[in-house]
């Protein structure tokens, strides 16, 4: 299985959930899961991490392999993510920027998207509704750790 992370799986476990003092079991597991194909993320992900000069974005520099170049296929998907759900990227305030990348590289990747945000079901909607509208599985860091059979003994 390939698990294909948003911004918000490296930012809240890092700084609220899973701090690398604490947890950093789980974050060594990413960079070998990284290691061996089963994490990725794209590009723009890491773009949104470089908005801030922290240790993330420290850490996520040294491990640049998990993060795709997007591909034609990939753009292919996010122009109809787009056009089917236009407010997914709040242009106004550049927020959500990586969201459709996220869910495109998932849909080719044929991954499970991992996400610490929840469904709206509102005006605006967040990348569970997108995925759930188009088939593509989702869960959150605590879905992945379990997914992966992680344990912390």
């Amino acid at each position: 299985m390939i698990y294909c992370l948003d911004t918000s799986a490296f930012v809240q476990p890092w700084h609220e959930r899973y701090p690398i003092d604490v947890f950093a079991p789980y974050w060594n597991k990413v960079k070998e899961w990284t290691d061996d194909g089963r994490i990725i993320a794209p590009e723009e992900v890491m773009v949104e991490v470089a908005k801030i000069d922290d240790d993330l974005l420290a850490w996520v520099k040294r491990h640049k392999s998990m993060f795709q170049p997007p591909d034609e296929r990939v753009q292919r998907v996010v122009q109809e993510i787009l056009s089917n759900h236009s407010r997914l990227v709040d242009t106004k305030k550049g927020r959500s920027i990586a969201d459709p990348w996220v869910i495109g590289q998932a849909s080719v990747s044929e991954a499970t998207v991992v996400t610490e945000e929840l469904p709206s079901r509102g005006k605006s909607p967040k990348i569970p509704d997108v995925c759930e509208d188009m088939g593509i599985p989702y869960t959150n860091v605590l879905g992945l750790i379990r997914a992966m059979r992680l344990r912390f003994r």
